[in-house]
């Protein structure tokens, strides 16, 4: 008996399913794009809140330490520290760690200013042709001159 009924309005129940499939599932889609996912908190530290996007940028600080540190123009100080911090970690958390890191930084009071950060990179070689160069390199990878100072600066 209900078989007939989807047999003969077979059009009809069609057109029924996509408007609730519209009216229920684009809403909430819509929702999702507009809140964002990088805003979602994951956690707290005190009083302020961890979100997905401070995580995601310390990821990206180690990826851009990582590749720095591989160049071995010369070597980075706290380079073994780094190292020991890399072996004690588990690979799915080593960006949590790092934004810990940051923010207990952050609390202490320490802070690096761009001039320390050039002053930094010219001690490591990273100067001239070959600063240009490596920021070629980092922006086909999409990183900016930016993400490499926030980094290096985290990494200080």
């Amino acid at each position: 008996m209900a078989f007939r009924f989807f047999r003969r309005r077979q059009k009809l129940v069609l057109v029924i399913m996509v408007f609730l499939m519209i009216v229920f599932l684009i809403p909430s889609g819509i929702r999702s794009l507009v809140a964002g996912r990088h805003k979602a908190v994951i956690g707290h530290i005190a009083k302020e809140k961890i979100t997905l996007n401070l995580v995601r940028m310390s990821e990206q600080d180690l990826r851009i330490i990582r590749r720095e540190q591989g160049l071995m123009l010369s070597p980075w100080p706290w380079q073994d520290a780094f190292q020991i911090f890399y072996t004690i970690n588990s690979e799915d958390k080593l960006p949590l760690t790092w934004t810990i890191l940051i923010h207990e930084a952050k609390k202490m009071g320490i802070t690096v200013s761009d001039a320390q950060v050039r002053a930094f990179l010219k001690k490591q070689k990273l100067d001239g042709q070959i600063y240009k160069n490596e920021l070629a390199n980092l922006n086909q990878i999409g990183f900016t001159e930016k993400d490499l100072y926030r980094a290096v600066r985290h990494y200080m």
